[in-house]
């Protein structure tokens, strides 16, 4: 086993508390993540945006915050409501240590904003131009072997102009 298996054995369980624009935000930060795997969305509101977007993705969505700790345990639970007393009640159900809320919660998710524009940013120069922003020849090649696969599987005829 590796160093990086002792570390990361498996995704880590994030039940993320507020349904609001931060909730939202942290479901597309970590969609497809390999490291983090968010098992419910917990807000009171049912039409909460994140819960509409968490339903679309098959994640668990509830409106009381003790059905979703139950359910979504063993996790760390990130707390996006701005209210204190719902990190409270979460660290006296899962411990402190596995429950982000209040400075923590706002200081993680400003380097997290950070890492995801930064990996934006480093995808963007890999496919781009660095003098004038225009595709280059890896997003070339990139697009025709996927039109190539697309054509293979449709049984289609293709051609490169």
């Amino acid at each position: 086993m590796t160093h990086s298996s002792h570390v990361f054995p498996t995704q880590q369980r994030l039940l993320v508390l507020g349904g609001g624009r931060g909730g939202t935000a942290m479901l597309e930060l970590f969609q497809g993540d390999p490291l983090v795997e968010i098992v419910g969305v917990m807000d009171t509101n049912p039409q909460a945006p994140a819960m509409t977007l968490a339903a679309q993705h098959g994640v668990m969505c509830f409106t009381d915050l003790t059905q979703a700790i139950e359910a979504c345990r063993p996790c760390m639970a990130f707390n996006l409501t701005g209210d204190e007393a719902v990190s409270t009640f979460a660290q006296d159900r899962l411990g402190t240590a596995n429950v982000i809320g209040g400075f923590q919660a706002h200081f993680l998710w400003n380097l997290l904003t950070r890492l995801k524009q930064t990996n934006d940013q480093i995808t963007h120069l890999a496919y781009h131009d660095a003098l004038t922003g225009l595709p280059n020849r890896i997003l070339f090649y990139d697009r025709l072997g996927q039109a190539i696969a697309r054509a293979r599987r449709a049984q289609e005829a293709f051609a490169v102009l």
